[in-house]
């Protein structure tokens, strides 16, 4: 660094001194005093070179910021309950608000190769994290039916491996984090740089911190929904999945298989096994129906005792292994589709409903159809009950606005890649739904498929609390750099007075942009942020553009013509280069700020009517109030595939 402190300082040195030689350019010796200029480009000299040594000062700052950055033990902590807390909601939300689990039983099942050492013959969810443990290595992975509880069983393994860590008893170990495999795409994007992505963009972390957490392996992924990377996994090792697997298997911690945790339904999995991938070194399991007995028992806690009679026709069908309720209500979402559409009016404890018409439905199709039917409505008005329905959502618009989401990912399933990017078939992100107005001509639509429009720009991220801080000054040489070329440029250019001028616009303009924008650790998961954070940072740096740059132009221009003309040239050139600016800017996505923001406003220009006026607070309210969603990082999906299919298929509400 002193090296090049000096070699910058020599450098000043010798143009100062041609300048004082030849004279500045187009002005003769007589016009120009030769030592004010030697003076004057020498002391900017010292200037660059007192800068240049004040970073070399804060050097060992800097060093510290880094290893700060690096120190995978606090950040692993901080990680932890973050996910702690957001998967605590998700739980609730997949349970419906009642909080009971049914605790299901698992089977280890014979799959090629060598299972993990360790493995039990048999498991149940609330001792799920003891046998994840014995494992050696820790690799699992979780099969069953649709509906089987996968993701429930999933949530109770991360929660109760992040409990050490959250109520501060010894250990810890890393931090599980769950993420859906259909945004992947194996074949172009390493296990690692995917992991590392991931932490960016859901969580805020800095790539630094990030790939430290990663390369030490204090993340263990849980990679949700292996079955919906395909179509169809058919094809084996050559399928998404397949690849998926593949690259899974080649995911070492030093000389042994990382540690994982898969989800995946049966039909697919074997499929993929009988084609040649599985996950090695892994112990697969198997989640057993839930018996009739389990059955029994969670319909009378969600119900109450004095319920039961209602519920005697459906329980005595149960008890028949034939009867075609035994098979419908044998996995956990099934019972509590029926639980939930078959609850009392919230409004007047009266029964609309009753759950003897189920005992009487003959097929399976029937039985889905009639509990799926009810279920928007059933959860719309509890909702509304509940006052948290403060926008008055009826259940016919909620289901045209989901069908039209749901239609989108069914499509996606026969898409091509769009600009090198495959779609995925269950994921909602709000800067990346904008494929769904390709099926709604118009000027927006055209300007979201103009070649100069960045695809897939990622959203910038605002942190305005940290301005002025220590992150700043990490990034001081980035941010000096355009005050000093500013200076220099516009000095020599005409005159010293406009080169301080623009050395003061450029100044903190790059240190508000790299402040505010500098990477943390988010205080929770939220899919509406991202485009919000993209909207702020645009808009908070347009305005900073502005007010410099107008400034500059209104004080040239009241040196100029006057005080007047000065503030209204300052005022409309201020206003013409924030806006013209931030628009090239954000079509660009270079660099990262205003493209996601853009791309989702042209978007809803696009498919105004199609769509709720807030999209993003509807989709909340979906997840939060209604349980119609539930959230994978910074995506919304539907809370269950059954659920997504049946909406994509009906346009409209089924007549009841």
């Amino acid at each position: 660094m002193r090296k090049w402190a000096w070699i910058a300082g020599v450098a000043l040195l010798v143009v100062a001194g041609v300048f004082a030689w030849r004279g500045l350019p187009g002005a003769k010796w007589g016009d120009v005093d030769p030592s004010g200029v030697v003076l004057g480009l020498a002391g900017l000299a010292l200037a660059v070179i007192g800068t240049i040594a004040a970073v070399v000062a804060i050097r060992p700052t800097l060093r510290s910021q880094w290893m700060a950055d690096t120190d995978v033990d606090a950040w692993a902590q901080r990680l932890a309950v973050i996910v702690y807390q957001a998967e605590t909601t998700q739980l609730t939300q997949l349970l419906a608000g009642q909080g009971r689990r049914i605790d299901v039983r698992f089977v280890l099942t014979p799959a090629p190769g060598h299972p993990a050492d360790g493995a039990a013959p048999e498991g149940t969810l609330k001792a799920v994290t003891a046998y994840f443990r014995d494992l050696r290595p820790q690799r699992l992975v979780i099969t069953g039916a649709g509906g089987s509880g996968k993701t429930v069983l999933a949530l109770e393994l991360i929660l109760t491996l992040l409990e050490p860590r959250i109520h501060g008893s010894a250990g810890g170990g890393p931090v599980p984090i769950r993420i859906p495999a259909a945004g992947w795409n194996p074949g172009k994007v390493p296990v690692k740089r995917w992991l590392v992505g991931h932490l960016v963009g859901t969580f805020r972390l800095s790539e630094v911190t990030a790939r430290a957490l990663v390369d030490a392996h204090r993340i263990l992924p849980v990679i949700d929904g292996l079955d919906e990377m395909d179509e169809s996994p058919a094809r084996g090792v050559k399928s998404e999945a397949g690849k998926a697997l593949r690259a899974l298997n080649k995911y070492q911690d030093g000389n042994t298989k990382a540690r994982l945790v898969l989800t995946c339904r049966t039909a697919q999995y074997e499929t993929l096994t009988g084609g040649g991938a599985w996950a090695h070194d892994a112990a697969r399991v198997e989640l057993a129906p839930v018996t009739p007995a389990q059955a029994r028992s969670f319909i009378e806690s969600v119900s109450g005792t004095h319920q039961m009679p209602r519920w005697r026709p459906v329980l005595d069908a149960l008890d028949d292994p034939v009867h075609p309720l035994t098979a419908a209500l044998s996995t956990p979402w099934r019972l509590t589709l029926a639980t939930t559409v078959y609850q009392p009016d919230p409004e007047t404890g009266e029964h609309p409903r009753d759950p003897a018409y189920l005992a009487s439905l003959t097929t399976d199709e029937q039985i889905s159809e009639h509990l799926l039917s009810l279920f928007i409505p059933s959860l719309t008005a509890a909702a509304t009950a509940a006052e948290a329905n403060p926008h008055g959502y009826r259940p016919e618009q909620i289901h045209r606005w989901l069908h039209v989401l749901a239609r989108y990912l069914h499509a996606n399933r026969r898409r091509k890649a769009l600009y090198g990017k495959t779609l995925s078939t269950t994921d909602l992100v709000l800067h990346e739904l904008w494929p769904l107005a390709l099926d709604h001509p118009g000027f927006a639509t055209r300007m979201l498929t103009h070649p100069r429009i960045k695809p897939w720009p990622e959203p910038a991220r605002l942190k305005p609390a940290q301005f002025l801080t220590r992150e700043v000054f990490t990034h001081l040489p980035s941010t000096l750099t355009p005050a000093l070329v500013s200076t220099l440029l516009v000095g020599f250019t005409f005159g010293p007075l406009l080169g301080l001028v623009a050395g003061f616009v450029a100044g903190p303009v790059s240190a508000l942009t790299v402040g505010l924008r500098a990477p943390g650790l988010r205080s929770g998961v939220d899919p509406r942020e991202p485009v919000r954070d993209d909207r702020r940072a645009a808009i908070t740096v347009a305005v900073a553009n502005g007010s410099a740059l107008g400034s500059a132009l209104g004080l040239i221009s009241g040196l100029v013509l006057g005080l007047a003309p000065g503030i209204a040239f300052g005022l409309a050139g201020g206003l013409l280069l924030a806006v013209s600016g931030g628009l090239v800017v954000a079509a660009r996505g270079t660099p990262n700020l205003g493209g996601a923001a853009l791309r989702y406003t042209l978007f809803r220009l696009s498919t105004r009517g199609a769509l709720p006026r807030r999209l993003p607070d509807f989709l909340h309210w979906c997840y939060a109030d209604a349980g119609l969603m539930r959230v994978a990082g910074i995506a919304y999906q539907f809370r269950h595939r059954e659920l997504q299919n049946h909406l994509a298929t009906h346009p409209s509400p089924t007549p009841r």
